[in-house]
């Protein structure tokens, strides 16, 4: 099992990857830009515009990817289990990033024995899906998975125990959940090219039992003293801080004001990228000083059944390693069946941020 001391286990791209990546992501963020600025689709100033399609600066710049909720439970478990990979048609777009993050909405565990009473009347929806699905969020191009949500607890201790071994054994790294509430809270990091990475997950939707206590496992709770404070620690110890934050209203698009100020709270304690679940509809992008705050990512790969659920999108946000976040691409996809696909025909709409 992963190590929840100071810091989780330190994660890495492969150096094959790295090599691919290091030459091709700077060129592709470099194309999108200049054919977006050309089509009319990006106008940033002129001189700002130099600046950012110069050598130096394209070498400077790393590429995240960050999709919406996972879930490999239910419908999605039996097309697995029957020989579909639901991330087929999207792990180019994954894979190509230099760090993938997405929320898994799920235990990864065999275990029968769920959490009863997590509903108000004693009922509920439990999610597990195989162990052996980790190898496909791995195979996808994702690095770091977020626990931190309403569905990780679903089969108690020996579901989390499971789905932290699946992770590890898949050469994963997570945050969000832990054996404690001490662990639940320490950031995975990762390192991208020298580049130190934290990210943080906090989930605020019920049952509140399902977070970890002084010496009970469980996911960390979004107490918004302890989240500045992490969130703060980790400013000091990495050059890119992204938080993930399970929140809001399912089926509720727009951010509460109570949001709006808590994502403004975040960034101001040292974020730089703040990324929204569990509403299950993609919600608003918007930038706050130097950061970039996506509310709600949608669903990824779920197996739902409203129209409003399957339209989603890849965040991919464009860091340049001085200055952190300079602008962010959506691409559109549509969950069919189980999977996502790009739409056709839609392109990344690019937004640059220019101070």
């Amino acid at each position: 099992m992963q190590k929840q001391e100071t810091y989780s286990t330190l994660g890495t791209k492969p150096a094959a990857r790295l090599v691919i990546e290091r030459i091709g992501v700077p060129l592709i963020a470099f194309a999108l830009l200049a054919t977006l600025s050309m089509r009319g689709l990006c106008k940033p100033p002129e001189d700002a515009l130099r600046q950012r399609v110069s050598a130096s600066y394209i070498s400077r710049v790393i590429t995240v990817v960050a999709v919406g909720d996972v879930s490999l439970a239910r419908g999605v478990k039996n097309a697995v289990d029957e020989g579909t990979n639901p991330f087929d048609s999207v792990r180019d777009v994954v894979i190509s990033a230099d760090l993938a993050i997405c929320n898994l909405e799920c235990a990864l565990t065999d275990e029968t024995e769920y959490v009863r009473g997590k509903g108000p009347y004693g009922g509920g929806i439990y999610l597990a899906g195989r162990p052996g699905s980790s190898e496909l969020l791995a195979d996808a191009g994702f690095d770091i998975i977020c626990l931190a949500n309403n569905h990780t607890m679903d089969y108690g201790r020996a579901g989390l125990d499971d789905t932290m071994d699946a992770l590890e054994s898949a050469g994963l790294v997570w945050c969000g959940a832990g054996p404690d509430e001490g662990g639940a809270s320490v950031p995975a990091v990762y390192d991208v090219d020298g580049l130190r990475v934290c990210c943080l997950a906090f989930n605020e939707v019920e049952p509140r039992s399902y977070s970890a206590g002084p010496d009970e496992p469980g996911v960390a709770w979004l107490d918004k003293p302890t989240v500045l404070d992490r969130v703060a620690k980790a400013d000091g110890k990495a050059d890119i801080v992204i938080v993930s934050l399970h929140w809001g209203v399912e089926g509720i698009a727009k951010p509460t004001r109570t949001q709006r100020d808590l994502a403004k709270a975040v960034v101001d304690a040292g974020a730089d990228v703040v990324l929204g679940h569990h509403a299950h509809v993609l919600g608003p992008v918007e930038t706050y000083d130097r950061a970039i705050v996506a509310y709600g990512l949608g669903n990824f790969v779920f197996d739902t059944v409203f129209r409003s659920g399957r339209t989603s999108a890849v965040l991919t946000i464009y860091v340049d390693r001085r200055t952190g976040p300079v602008g962010y691409a959506l691409t559109p996809v549509y969950i069919e069946g189980v999977s996502p696909r790009l739409i056709n025909g839609s392109a990344p709409k690019f937004v640059t941020r220019v101070e």
